[in-house]
């Protein structure tokens, strides 16, 4: 179900780009699109993984225990940089980097397609995450 929409909005958006904008808007679309849902997935993934790591009861404690315990300010930074900087959130800027040094040296880049595949890629997420949560329920 997930890969067959995401499949319906690459083509359908990829086609109505060619049909509206040429091969420049067709290109500038799918680059914008793949490149937003990489960007989205490799925050999100480890995000995921690190709420999944705290169980219910020891966030209930942590509450309890918040006022007593301070965490110290090397153990946030070293969180927040172990999450920053994790390998498929750098591959995923790099790939976007160079998917529009390409777009713009190929004279390849339109700004109206490229902005219209973000909001396509952002609907397809809210989408899937939305279908996932109902799922869970």
């Amino acid at each position: 179900m997930k890969k067959l929409l995401f499949a319906f909005l690459v083509l359908w958006g990829g086609g109505v780009a060619f049909f509206l904008r040429g091969i420049e808007g067709a290109l500038s679309f799918e680059v914008a699109f793949v490149s937003f849902v990489c960007v989205f997935l490799s925050i999100y993934f480890p995000l995921r993984r690190k709420m999944s790591q705290v169980t219910p009861q020891e966030n209930s404690q942590k509450e309890d225990d918040e006022e007593d315990s301070k965490i110290p300010l090397s153990q946030k930074i070293f969180l927040g940089v172990g999450i920053s900087f994790s390998i498929f959130r750098i591959f995923a800027y790099v790939f976007l980097i160079i998917a529009l040094i390409a777009l713009l040296e190929l004279k390849f880049f339109d700004v109206y397609a490229y902005m219209i595949g973000v909001f396509v890629g952002l609907f397809g997420v809210l989408v899937l995450l939305f279908l996932g949560l109902k799922n869970r329920d």
